[in-house]
């Protein structure tokens, strides 16, 4: 084989070469971010959002709760106030 073709065999593999590890590298870099996402920083993350959520839906059952119980007891009370009429 001539030295042309060499340089240019070992031209093109490097070429690859590169190509591949230029996209694990961007593969690795977009990885690193979405996982970032998925730990808590203080308020900015896909987790403390849903963290936040999740808290609030509590809060919000919570109070659901009680209210259901005083209607509850407003409705028996009611019945037993148009029982003895």
């Amino acid at each position: 084989m001539s030295p042309e073709i060499i340089a240019a065999i070992v031209a093109g593999i490097t070429t690859v070469a590169g190509a591949i590890a230029w996209g694990i590298k961007l593969f690795f870099n977009k990885l690193t971010g979405y996982l970032l996402e998925l730990k808590p920083n203080g308020g900015a993350s896909l987790k403390d959002q849903v963290n936040r959520l999740e808290e609030s839906y509590k809060r919000l059952e919570s109070s659901h709760e009680k209210l259901d119980k005083k209607v509850d007891k407003l409705y028996e009370l009611l019945i037993s106030l148009v029982g003895k009429g």
